[in-house]
C-alpha cells in the first residue's frame, strides 16, 4: 500500500526557487499600486517621527555599488523604524549643479562652450533630469521606500531660491565676504575649488634648496661682513619662487651659521650634520631673524625675515619660503606682516605679465619648473636639487594637480561670529556612529580654512550680488536679495542669466554713488553650498518633515563634505547642527580590499547583481557586512550570501508549507503547548532581542547574523528536524502537531516582520501567501502591520534550564550517530538506536522521566537509558556519560520509516507500526 496520501506533507505556493529577478518587480508594483508607502505614513502619523534626511547623490551616470550601499542602509533604517511605529517620511534628493555635469555638456559640445549661456544651461538641465530618471528607476529596483514622485532637486526653483535666501542671510550678518586670498584652483577646469573637492595623490616633482642672500649684518655672527651669507630654504613648488616675499623662521628654534670658505649658510641647527665640508661658526634663535632683509630670487625684490610657529623640523632646512599669493599659511602670516600678495598666475595656471619675467610669461606653472631651476642655477642660487615623490592635491573631477592662487573670491568666514567655536560645540551634541567619527569631523572643523563659495563656472546658482562699475561697491541688501529670490522662484536661476542687472533691480535703480552702470556678479555658488542648504530647503520647507533631522547617513568621505557643508550654515543661522545623529559607512572594495576601478576590472555593478541574484540578495549582502569599515564584494562573497538567503527562505517555506492546514482561527494557547514548542519560542524571543539590538544600534550585520543563525541552527538543524515526524506522520489534528503548527505560525509572522527591513520582497511574498493560501486576516502588507509583537511569556528561562541536559545529550548523540553511520553500522540515522549510560542517579532519573521526549528529540528508532556508575566518556551536569549508537532491531515502518520492534507492528497493516496504523484507520474512517 502507498501511504504517501496519508501523510501530512508540506504544501505551499512559496517555492524553493526564489526567482527574485523576475518576481521582485511584481511586489514593487504591488506597493506602488496599493500606495503602501502612503499607508505606512498614515498608520504612523500620530506616532513619534524619525526623519532621515537624504544626502543627494549627484545626477550624473548610473548608480554604482556605493549608491546601492548607501540607499539600502537608509531603507533598512526607515523600514525598521516604521515597523516600530515611527512616522518616517523619506524624501529622496538629487544634487544637480556643478562641474561634473558642466564638464559632460562641454564634452558633448566638442570640448568648448560655443553657444550662449542659456542654451548651455538648458542642455545641463536636460542632462541632469535624464540621469535623475535613470537613477530613480535603479534606486526603486532596489525596493526602496520613499516619496519618489516628489523628490527634492537642487535645480528646482524653490530650492534655488532658498539657496539665495540662505546666502543672503549669512551675508547680512557679515559671515559671507569678498576678499583677495589664495584658494585652491584647478587650471584644467578653470575654477576655484573647496577643500571637499580635493583629492591627494602621490606625484613626482622637483625639489630645490635655494639660497637667499642676506643684505645686512648677521645677528650673532662676528665679522659677518667678511662672508657671503645665505638663508637656505627648501621647496617642492619651484614655480612659486617668483612670488616670494619672505622667509619664515620658527622663533624658538636654534639656527646655525655654517661656513665653507667664504660662503655661510643659515639652517636650523638640527640639520647641520648633513652639510659635509661646512662647520658651525655661530648659533642664534629664530626670533633674531625677524626683520632681516634678504634678496628674493626673482624680480629684484627684497625678501623679509619673519617668524611663524608653523615651521617644523620634519624636513627641509627649518626655513620656509613664503609666497602669500600661493598658500593658506603663507597668506595668513603675510597679512600679519603686511606682505605684498603676488599671484602672477591666471585661471589656466599660466604666468602673466604681472610676473615681469618674459621668459616665463604665458607658460604653465608646472611646465615652468625646469626653466625656473635653470634660471636659479645661472644665478648660482641652487644649493641642491632632488626629484621626489610626495602627496599633492589634485582636482576631484579631472584628476589634474591644483594650485594655490590669489584671486577675488566670495568666502564664508569660519571664524566670523564665533562660527568655528559654535560648530565644534554642536559636534559634541550629535550622536556619531561609529563614535570615532566625532573626533574626525571635529579635527577637520578645527583646522579648516574659510569656505570659498564662488566658482568661475556657469552651471549653478548665481552669487546673488550686483557690482557698481563706477564706484566698485557691492549692491547686496535685503531689497536686492528679495528681488533675486522672487526672480529665481518664478524663472529659476536661468532668470539671472536671462536678464540684465537693471531688469532685476528696476530700470530706475541707482547705486548710492548715483550711477546706474550696474553689472551682475559673474560667479556661481559652490555646489557643496547647494547641497549644504538642504536642511533649510527640505527639512524646514516640507510640511511632513522637521528640523533638525534625526539622522544623516552617508559615506565616511562626507566628514569633509556634506556633513560639514550642512553643519556650517545651520550653526551660522540657527545656532544648532541640522542633525541629531550621524551614521557613516565605508567604501566598496573588492575581496583584496582594493578600490573598485574600471582599469583594474574589479567593478561589480548593482544592476548586474540584481539581474543575476535579485535585490534582496544585494540587500542581504549589505546587511551582513560591518559597513562602519570598507565593505568587500566579490562573486565568492555573493555566493556565500546566496547560501545565507537560501537558508532563510527555506525556513520560511517550511513554516508556510507545514501550517497550511492549521485552521486560520486556531492557535494552541501557550500554556497548552508542548515543551519543545515552548523551548523554540523561548529561543526565538532571545533571538528577537539580538536582532532588535542589531537594528537599534545600526549594527545590521549583527541582526542579520542572528536572523540567519536562528533559521539555520535552531530552526532547520534542530526544531524542523525534530518536528518532521510530528508534522508529517501524526494525525492532522493531533494536539502535539497543532501545538507545533501554532508555534510555527506565530513565529513565522514575527519572523517576516523582523526580516522585512532587509528582505522586503521575500517578506512580502510570504506575507501574501499567509493571506491568500492560509486565509489569515493580516494587514494588507507586511509593512502596514502593527509592528513587532513578542509575548512576554515566550521569554521562559525555566524551559531553557529544563532543556539544558537534553540539548547536551542530543549534541553528543548526534556525533556518535554520525561516527556509527560512517562506520557502516546503518545508512540512515533514523535506523539507529541509542544506548545512554549515566553515572549520576539524579540525571538518570530526570532523563528517564523524559525518555519519550528525548527519543523524539534525537530522531532515532530506539533509546535505552542505563544507570552505570562507571560511565566516564564525557561529562554533563556533573554526570559521567557514555553513548553508543547501534542499528535498531525490528522492522522498518513503511509509513514513518522508524525501525519498530516486531511486537509493535500492526496486525491489520503488517508493514506499519501501531501508531501509524491508528492514523491510517482514522483517515480511512473519515473518507467513508
Amino acid at each position: 500500500m502507498n501511504y504517501n496520501k496519508t501523510l501530512n506533507l508540506p504544501k505551499t505556493k512559496f517555492s524553493m526557487k526564489a526567482n527574485l529577478p523576475t518576481r521582485e518587480p511584481n511586489f514593487q508594483k504591488f506597493w506602488e499600486d496599493n500606495e503602501i508607502y502612503e499607508k505606512i505614513l498614515k498608520k504612523n502619523r500620530d506616532g513619534k517621527s524619525f526623519i532621515l534626511h537624504d544626502g543627494p547623490p549627484y545626477a550624473n551616470g548610473n548608480i554604482h555599488m556605493g549608491h546601492a550601499l548607501n540607499r539600502t542602509l537608509k531603507d533598512i533604517t526607515i523600514r525598521f523604524m516604521s515597523m516600530k511605529g515611527y512616522y518616517t517620511p523619506f524624501i529622496p534628493g538629487w544634487d544637480c549643479h556643478g562641474l561634473p555635469i558642466e564638464y559632460e555638456v562641454i564634452k558633448k559640445s566638442g570640448g568648448r562652450v560655443t553657444e550662449d549661456k542659456l542654451k548651455f544651461r538648458k542642455k545641463a538641465t536636460a542632462y541632469a533630469r535624464k540621469f535623475i530618471e535613470i537613477q530613480k528607476k535603479e534606486f526603486q529596483r532596489l525596493g526602496l521606500l520613499g516619496d519618489w514622485d516628489n523628490p527634492y532637486l537642487t535645480l528646482d526653483p524653490e530650492y534655488e531660491a532658498k539657496n539665495v535666501e540662505v546666502f543672503s542671510e549669512l551675508y547680512l550678518i557679515k559671515m559671507i565676504f569678498r576678499d583677495l586670498k589664495p584658494v585652491l584652483g584647478c587650471p584644467s577646469c578653470c575654477t576655484a575649488l573647496a577643500e571637499a573637492e580635493i583629492e591627494y595623490a602621490d606625484t613626482e616633482t622637483e625639489s630645490v634648496f635655494v639660497k637667499f642672500r642676506l643684505l645686512e649684518t648677521a645677528p650673532g655672527l662676528k665679522d659677518s661682513e667678511e662672508y657671503e651669507i645665505y638663508a637656505l630654504a627648501w621647496t617642492t613648488t619651484p614655480w612659486t619662487l617668483p612670488s616670494n616675499t619672505a622667509l619664515c623662521f620658527h622663533p624658538d628654534f636654534s639656527y646655525s651659521y655654517i661656513q665653507k670658505n667664504k660662503e655661510v649658510l643659515i639652517v636650523a641647527s638640527e640639520f647641520i650634520e648633513g652639510y659635509e665640508g661646512y662647520r658651525e661658526i655661530a648659533r642664534v634663535k629664530g626670533s633674531e631673524m625677524e626683520g632681516l632683509k634678504f634678496t628674493a630670487p626673482f624680480g629684484g625684490r627684497e625678501s623679509q625675515g619673519i617668524k611663524g610657529d608653523f615651521v617644523t623640523l620634519e624636513d627641509g632646512t627649518g626655513i620656509v619660503h613664503i609666497a602669500p599669493g600661493h598658500g593658506e599659511e603663507d597668506y595668513i602670516v603675510g597679512k600679519t606682516y603686511s606682505l605684498e600678495i603676488l599671484s602672477p598666475v591666471d585661471e589656466k595656471g599660466s604666468f602673466t605679465s604681472e610676473l615681469g619675467l618674459a621668459e616665463l610669461e604665458g607658460k604653465n606653472v608646472f611646465e615652468s619648473d625646469p626653466l625656473i631651476i635653470q634660471m636659479l642655477r645661472d644665478k648660482n642660487l641652487i644649493f641642491a636639487e632632488h626629484r621626489i615623490s610626495h602627496s599633492y592635491p589634485h582636482c576631484w573631477r579631472c584628476k589634474s594637480p591644483v594650485i594655490f592662487r590669489s584671486t577675488e573670491q566670495w568666502f564664508l568666514g569660519i571664524d566670523k561670529e564665533n562660527l568655528r567655536e559654535n560648530a565644534i560645540k554642536e559636534i559634541s551634541q550629535v550622536s556619531w556612529h561609529p563614535e570615532s567619527a566625532e573626533n574626525r569631523i571635529r579635527a577637520m572643523v578645527e583646522n579648516r580654512p574659510d569656505w570659498c563659495l564662488s566658482r568661475q563656472r556657469l552651471w549653478g546658482v548665481p552669487v546673488p550680488v550686483f557690482h557698481c562699475n563706477s564706484c566698485g561697491d557691492f549692491i547686496a541688501n535685503e531689497e536686492s536679495f528679495a528681488k533675486i529670490q522672487e526672480l529665481i522662484l518664478n524663472e529659476g536661476s536661468d532668470g539671472w542669466f536671462r536678464r540684465e542687472a537693471l531688469d532685476i533691480l528696476g530700470s530706475d535703480f541707482k547705486c548710492s554713488c548715483g550711477s546706474s552702470d550696474i553689472r551682475k556678479d559673474d560667479n556661481i555658488i559652490d555646489g557643496w553650498f547647494d547641497s549644504g542648504v538642504s536642511s533649510f530647503a527640505v527639512l524646514e520647507s516640507r510640511e511632513e518633515l522637521s528640523w533638525p533631522a534625526d539622522m544623516y547617513l552617508e559615506g565616511t568621505d562626507q566628514h569633509r563634505g556634506w556633513f560639514q557643508t550642512s553643519l556650517i550654515p545651520a550653526v551660522g543661522l540657527r545656532g544648532k547642527a541640522p542633525y541629531k545623529s550621524v551614521l557613516t559607512h565605508g567604501f566598496i572594495v573588492d575581496s583584496e580590499g582594493k578600490k573598485m576601478s574600471k582599469s583594474i576590472g574589479n567593478v561589480i555593478s548593482p544592476q548586474e547583481v540584481i539581474q543575476k541574484y535579485g535585490a534582496d540578495l544585494l540587500r542581504l549582502w549589505i546587511a551582513s557586512e560591518n559597513y562602519f569599515r570598507d565593505v568587500k564584494i566579490s562573486e565568492e562573497i555573493l555566493s556565500q550570501i546566496v547560501t545565507y538567503y537560501r537558508r532563510i527562505r527555506n525556513s520560511i517555506r517550511f513554516i508556510l508549507g507545514n501550517t497550511r492546514d492549521l485552521p486560520k482561527d486556531y492557535i494552541t494557547p501557550y500554556e497548552e503547548m508542548t515543551p519543545l514548542d515552548k523551548y523554540i519560542l523561548h529561543k526565538f524571543s532571545t533571538t528577537v532581542r539580538d536582532i532588535m539590538d542589531g537594528y537599534e544600534s545600526y549594527l545590521f550585520h549583527r541582526g542579520s547574523r542572528a536572523l540567519h543563525d536562528f533559521c539555520n541552527i535552531w530552526l532547520s538543524s534542530f526544531y524542523f528536524n525534530i518536528l518532521k515526524d510530528r508534522l508529517y506522520v501524526s494525525a492532522a489534528d493531533d494536539k502535539a502537531r497543532r501545538s507545533s503548527q501554532s508555534a510555527l505560525r506565530l513565529m513565522g509572522i514575527e519572523l517576516l516582520k523582523l526580516a522585512s527591513p532587509i528582505l522586503p520582497h521575500t517578506s512580502e511574498e510570504a506575507w501574501q501567501v499567509l493571506k491568500t493560501e492560509q486565509g489569515l486576516e493580516l494587514s494588507e502588507s507586511v509593512f502596514t502591520s502593527d509592528g513587532f509583537n513578542i509575548p512576554e511569556e515566550w521569554n521562559n528561562p525555566s524551559i531553557e534550564e529544563e532543556f539544558e541536559p537534553l540539548i547536551k545529550i542530543r549534541e553528543l548523540a548526534l556525533k556518535k550517530i554520525e561516527e556509527s553511520k560512517d562506520a557502516g553500522l546503518f545508512k540512515d540515522p533514523l535506523e539507529s538506536s541509542i544506548k545512554l549510560k549515566l553515572s549520576s542517579s539524579e540525571l538518570f532519573n530526570y532523563l528517564s522521566s523524559k525518555e519519550k521526549e528525548l527519543k523524539e528529540y534525537l530522531v532515532v528508532s530506539g533509546l535505552e537509558i542505563i544507570s552505570d556508575e562507571s560511565a566516564s566518556e564525557a561529562e554533563i551536569l556533573d554526570s559521567g556519560v557514555e553513548i553508543e549508537a547501534v542499528m535498531a532491531s525490528g522492522e522498518k515502518c513503511a509509513r514513518c520509516w522508524l525501525i519498530t520492534p516486531t511486537d509493535e507492528l500492526s496486525t491489520e497493516y503488517t508493514d506499519i507500526c501501531l501508531r501509524c496504523a491508528s492514523v491510517v484507520k482514522e483517515i480511512a474512517a473519515s473518507e467513508k
